[in-house]
């Protein structure tokens, strides 16, 4: 039976769960790697006019500025998305992601581990010496942030699922043809957005649960746990329900799930409990799911809408790497926490550079070993 749900478009699914993101959301990371395995980091971001004119309480970028990086303005150009780039000399490339201070802004609210895995990969860069060519092998890792989201995705979308939606991999679907790729996407879309919705709603449960047992408790309070799943898929059916009566940019309005989760309560219990609940303490339970989802609202509204163009400038000549887009000696790629929100992301490239006297040194002692059986030859012969 065909679903009576119809699907977001793409940029209204990006407006439901990241939010608008701002000019300050998108980053242009260049590393220059040196033979003897040095860098140079640059980063590209777009400040406002306090940070331009030394205001440092201003500062852009998701990490901590401090006189050993150079700050250079650039033209503010009409349809130019950076207008400051930062630049600092690394004599590792591991040494970069060791550097790493989180911004003081950030700091403050404790939220450095959040940042860590989209402003500071692992970054490595190994050296591996052959007699021909001597190969450099770079890496670097952003790792999962699944373990700081409540619910895993895994109860909501399978592991081909999970990478068809998060990294674009359609291995798991070569079979299917257009029309049946177009279902299996609705499918697909449908369990995020569950999903989604079910992060928030173990927020909004909670809320609900403290101020029922501080206002004194009701014959109700002893029947919500176990009734919290059943609840749970009413509250996420009627969440996307509501997100398709208005215009899809809206989406499920999250900030106050709560809301809806105590209809969804008195529907189910049939009582006006909840609602009057939620009306009588409203202050409170604003505060307090305010809090309690605090830590995912700063993902959504921090983390997932930073986007960075990772460029790597290599040297000598390029033998494999994972990168979309190559232009002249740079590999190019984009990185957004949906990439590794499952699973860890990794950009790989391999490149190598020719000993020109190791070619020289191996054609003169082949020349010379064909000399000497020649001659071996040739004085065998005369006798």
């Amino acid at each position: 039976m065909k679903r009576s749900y119809r699907p977001f478009s793409t940029a209204a699914l990006w407006m439901l769960t990241l939010g608008a993101a701002s000019c300050g959301s998108g980053y242009r990371t260049t590393t220059q790697v040196n033979p003897d395995g040095s860098c140079l980091r640059e980063v590209y971001a777009r400040g406002n006019s306090d940070f331009l004119t030394g205001d440092m309480s201003n500062n852009p970028y998701l990490f901590h500025l401090d006189s050993s990086w150079q700050i250079t303005a650039l033209p503010d150009a009409r349809g130019r998305e950076h207008n400051v780039k930062v630049s600092k000399a690394f004599r590792t490339v591991e040494a970069i992601s060791g550097s790493f201070r989180p911004n003081k802004k950030y700091v403050e609210r404790q939220w450095e581990d959040y940042l860590r895995p989209i402003a500071a990969p692992a970054e490595v860069l190994q050296k591996r010496f052959r007699w021909f060519y001597t190969y450099y092998t770079f890496k670097a890792t952003y790792p999962s942030i699944a373990d700081k989201i409540p619910v895993s995705v895994e109860k909501y979308m399978s592991r081909e699922e999970q990478k068809l939606w998060f990294l674009g991999d359609f291995s798991g679907y070569r079979e299917m043809n257009g029309f049946e790729l177009k279902d299996e996407m609705e499918a697909i879309e449908f369990r995020f957005l569950a999903w989604y919705v079910r992060n928030f709603y173990e927020y909004s449960f909670e809320a609900i649960c403290d101020v029922e047992r501080l206002s004194g408790g009701s014959p109700y309070t002893a029947l919500l746990p176990a009734a919290k799943d059943t609840l749970s898929q009413l509250t996420i059916i009627q969440a996307l329900s509501d997100g398709k009566k208005s215009d899809l940019s809206v989406g499920v309005d999250v900030d106050s799930l709560y809301r809806l989760t105590c209809t969804v309560f008195d529907s189910y219990f049939n009582t006006r409990r909840f609602s009057d609940l939620c009306r009588e303490n409203k202050r409170q339970m604003d505060s307090l799911y305010s809090k309690k989802s605090e830590q995912l609202n700063f993902m959504k509204d921090n983390l997932f809408i930073a986007k960075v163009d990772y460029e790597l400038v290599f040297f000598g000549e390029l033998v494999s790497g994972n990168a979309p887009l190559i232009c002249g000696d740079t590999l190019i790629w984009k990185v957004t926490a949906m990439r590794f929100t499952t699973d860890s992301c990794e950009l790989t490239a391999t490149f190598r550079t020719a000993h020109v006297w190791a070619f020289v040194v191996t054609f003169m002692l082949a020349a010379f070993a064909a000399y000497c059986l020649i001659r071996t030859r040739a004085v065998r012969w005369w006798y």
